[in-house]
């Protein structure tokens, strides 16, 4: 790598750590007793109306489906989740989200939202588009290196 792409990566990553130390949670959105695992495959679940099955969400989230059973066992228990069995396959969980958790979850996404919205007030709807763009050539690209190097 060049001396001059090392030093740009260094800034942008620097001005990017120094614009999120601005970034403030709205405090924990569902439960103390949750960590951000328990909340990321939360989220992960809500964001299926039909449900997820262990081995599909488990995929979603780089984790083992054992780990995946594990954390939601906790979900389960606090009434966030509930587990369906499949009519056509016995091997098959359903995990889906309760009412309370989409509630829960809303209420999160929209604190969060006005919180980030602070972070982007100094750009225009324009320049966040670039953002989006750029963010999304970075993830496209990753992602195509990834199936191909499957």
């Amino acid at each position: 790598m060049d001396k001059n792409r090392e030093e740009l990566i260094r800034t942008v990553v620097h001005r990017f750590m120094s614009v999120m130390r601005y970034v403030r949670h709205p405090g924990p959105p569902l439960d103390r007793e949750l960590s951000p695992p328990h909340i990321h495959l939360l989220f992960t679940i809500s964001s299926s109306p039909e449900g997820l099955s262990v081995k599909e969400l488990a995929e979603r989230s780089n984790i083992t489906p054992g780990a995946v059973t594990q954390f939601v066992d906790i979900l389960v228990k606090k009434g966030l989740v509930v587990r369906e069995g499949d009519l056509n396959d016995r091997r098959i969980v359903w995990l889906k989200a309760t009412e309370l958790a989409k509630k829960q979850r809303d209420k999160f996404r929209k604190e969060h939202t006005a919180m980030m919205s602070k972070i982007f007030e100094g750009l225009s709807n324009e320049e966040i588009e670039q953002l989006i763009a750029l963010f999304t050539k970075m993830a496209d690209y990753h992602e195509k290196k990834e199936k191909n190097s499957a």
